[in-house]
């Protein structure tokens, strides 16, 4: 019962919250015409899906954690991520979509443990580049822009 009050509630409230808001989204998006929320629509599954997977994971998690096997997640990373997440929100409409997708990759893996600057950089950019290529390239959407572009 202690993984329950340490490390599963967060992440289970946030896999809940997920749920019921892309499907919230989902519903209202069955309105729209099908060319307009195809991509929408999909990615609010895809969030649906994953985050159906992590609470079942985390389930599994905690059962371990009492029986002395593993660490449930803290609180702290959780918020955590939900701050850099609304950093990026701020970030996109002021520096623009690329250059806070370029800088939040990087940031947010060394913010949770990963110390390979080179291979995040190169990730990054590598991730930028790719959707820079879909959205303007390819469908000929753009994305927000801000100071910076």
């Amino acid at each position: 019962m202690k993984a329950i009050s340490k490390g599963l509630m967060p992440t289970a409230g946030i896999c809940i919250a997920l749920i019921v808001t892309s499907t919230s989204f989902i519903v209202m998006g069955t309105g729209i015409p099908l060319e307009s929320a195809m991509f929408p629509l999909t990615v609010l599954g895809v969030v649906g899906v994953l985050s159906v997977v992590l609470l079942a994971q985390s389930c599994l998690q905690g059962r371990q954690c009492e029986a002395g096997e593993g660490h449930p997640e803290s609180l702290g990373k959780v918020l955590l991520g939900l701050l850099c997440v609304l950093i990026y929100l701020v970030a996109v409409a002021k520096l623009g979509f690329y250059v806070s997708t370029f800088l939040m990759i990087p940031l947010m893996s060394a913010a949770f443990g990963y110390r390979r600057w080179e291979r995040s950089l190169f990730g990054s950019a590598l991730f930028t580049v790719m959707l820079y290529l879909l959205f303007d390239m390819a469908m000929g959407r753009s994305l927000p822009h801000g100071w910076l572009m």
